[in-house]
């Protein structure tokens, strides 16, 4: 680097190159007060090549929003049971995994061209992929453990069947639980004896709305027999309406074709000026498409709590997208489905 700098510099390139520290390079910024400044986001460069490997993406991903919730319930936990020690070495070995994924090389590759071997690119990844499974599953075990910890005391002074909302977010929440136990129940809050308005999805999960779960602390729930939840009702629409947005879809393919704001009525997206969302884009080419040729189903759900649809695409490897709109809540869920199984098999060259 330092040579090819000297060479630039004596040729009287423009412009004229300076290695510099950190610090140096700052200072030169702040005394010159004519750069150009920008605002919102701004993705690195690097972070494309992650796109190559988008399921341990999705374990890195989840380990990052949930390794930090995982260490506030194990605070709360070992000061509220002296019995229960935080498990700091196992943070520590699931952060270090993490890390491995987050550096500059740490995702699912082809390897470099000549450079590495078939073999020696397989064990890189699975190397890879490895860190990250065993991370998440260690996080999945401590948040379980962790709630159990919390809630045994509660439910063994009432003997009831309880239900305990955690909240990691510093700030109050309010919005949708549901039960891992499919079935007709009623949900009461244990403090207030209110009970709480509740929706079965076409698959019989009943989610409950709950209200100020408090930051950093939990609301308890009694689950008490007999069905009050209220059951959706299904229709082929490819609308979705909330308080807050409108979500169309096209029923050919399943594509979200425009989202507006019904509070401004300002277009968030609209695939007529080149916008698009929930389309699968693969290469060679960023080419667009589900590589589905059948019919697209839609199944659309609406309650008291959530209107919400189905998108199914069966048979192919992209085989359901889920949309969720929180009655309640200024927000649009998307959840989708990838299968594996069914991609096309590229081989090593």
């Amino acid at each position: 680097l330092i040579p090819n700098v000297r060479a630039w510099n004596a040729a009287g390139r423009s412009p004229r190159l300076v290695i510099a520290t950190p610090a140096e390079f700052f200072a030169a910024m702040e005394h010159d007060k004519g750069f150009p400044t920008y605002t919102g986001d701004w993705s690195g460069l690097w972070s494309a090549v992650k796109l190559n490997s988008p399921a341990m993406s999705a374990d890195a991903r989840w380990l990052q929003q949930e390794l930090p919730h995982a260490e506030t319930l194990w605070s709360i936990v070992s000061r509220l049971r002296p019995g229960s020690p935080y498990p700091a070495s196992s943070f520590s070995a699931d952060y270090r995994k993490l890390f491995f994924y987050d550096e500059h090389n740490g995702s699912g590759q082809g390897g470099w061209p000549k450079l590495l071997s078939k073999a020696e690119v397989l064990e890189q990844n699975q190397q890879y992929a490895g860190y990250l499974q065993s991370a998440r599953a260690s996080v999945t075990d401590l948040l379980s453990a962790g709630m159990t910890q919390l809630a045994s005391e509660p439910r063994a002074a009432t003997g009831k069947q309880l239900v305990l909302v955690y909240n990691p977010a510093s700030w109050p929440f309010s919005g949708l639980s549901r039960l891992a136990e499919k079935g007709s129940c009623t949900i009461r809050d244990a403090g207030s004896g209110q009970v709480m308005k509740t929706q079965r999805d076409g698959s019989g999960v009943t989610y409950f709305e709950v209200h100020d779960v408090p930051p950093l602390g939990y609301r308890t729930y009694i689950v008490e027999s007999g069905c009050k939840a209220s059951s959706p009702e299904t229709t082929s629409a490819s609308m979705l309406r909330s308080p807050f947005f409108q979500v169309e879809l096209d029923r050919r393919t399943g594509d979200i074709t425009k989202i507006t704001d019904r509070r401004t009525h300002h277009i968030i997206l609209d695939e007529h000026r080149g916008d698009f969302a929930g389309r699968l884009m693969r290469d060679p080419g960023n080419h667009t498409g589900s590589g589905f040729a059948g019919a697209v189903v839609l199944h659309h759900e609406r309650g008291s709590l959530f209107d919400r649809v189905r998108i199914e695409r069966p048979g192919s490897y992209w085989p359901e997208t889920i949309i969720t709109f929180p009655s309640n809540q200024t927000r649009i869920d998307v959840i989708e489905t990838l299968d594996r199984a069914k991609m096309p098999f590229v081989p090593y060259k």
